[in-house]
């Protein structure tokens, strides 16, 4: 696959566009996965306590590990634009399911009418709530990566980052719950998901930690001639 992609790499394309064309790929990807995904909650036990999670919570720390490495090296700006281009995709994807739901469903289909809108039901309700909190928690992060970027000059990677994902991330864990399960669920579960959330976010993202430095080791190497 990979030999595949080299050689249909355009030969006249900078090594900066290549790579960024490539994480704002992954980035969308992982982004509508984990929005489709959303509104499945998964339990498991640790230590005699038991955890609820949404199981969007396995993708978006790869949105989190891109945001940074965005910034880091495209700098804010394209960390936004990235960041506006993944919301209109998810919109793109809102849009297209919306579309689907009313087509005239055939009785030899695969999937029946109401199996369909049972999944794109948990999509387009869960979707509204996890792009509003994303947009805030996005932006936020950009920004106060920027200030702990200036704060540590240029050093201390691990500390903007996981700083940046720390701050944001509270804000993004208890508004795409309350936004999307807000009247369904009791406020006590509201906030054992949304605590459950944000803790396993960070737990998640301190474990990634090693990705970040070696995803920052293999673009300083491909950008090296390059002037981003």
């Amino acid at each position: 696959m990979f030999r595949l992609l080299a050689h249909c790499t355009p030969k006249d394309m900078p090594a900066n566009y290549l790579v960024l064309t490539g994480m704002i790929t992954l980035f969308v990807t992982c982004l509508i996965i984990a929005n489709l995904v959303g509104s499945i909650l998964f339990s498991f036990t640790v230590g005699g306590q038991s955890v609820l999670l949404s199981a969007g919570i396995i993708f978006f720390p790869v949105t989190f590990l891109l945001t940074d490495l965005l910034n880091e090296f495209y700098g804010a700006r394209t960390a936004r634009f990235v960041t506006l281009l993944g919301l209109l995709a998810s919109l793109l994807v809102f849009g297209f399911m919306s579309i689907t739901e009313h087509l005239p469903v055939d009785g030899r289909s695969l999937i029946s009418q109401p199996e369909f809108l049972k999944f794109s039901g948990l999509y387009t309700n869960m979707v509204l709530a996890s792009l509003t909190a994303y947009l805030i928690g996005q932006l936020l992060d950009i920004q106060v990566f920027g200030w702990f970027y200036q704060w540590t000059q240029n050093k201390h990677l691990w500390l903007r980052a996981q700083g940046s994902t720390i701050i944001s991330q509270g804000f993004d864990s208890f508004i795409v719950v309350w936004l999307a399960f807000s009247g369904q669920l009791p406020t006590e579960t509201l906030l054992q998901i949304g605590l459950s959330n944000y803790t396993w976010k960070i737990l998640l993202v301190t474990a990634i930690t090693p990705l970040l430095y070696l995803g920052h080791a293999l673009l300083t190497k491909a950008l090296r001639r390059q002037t981003v």
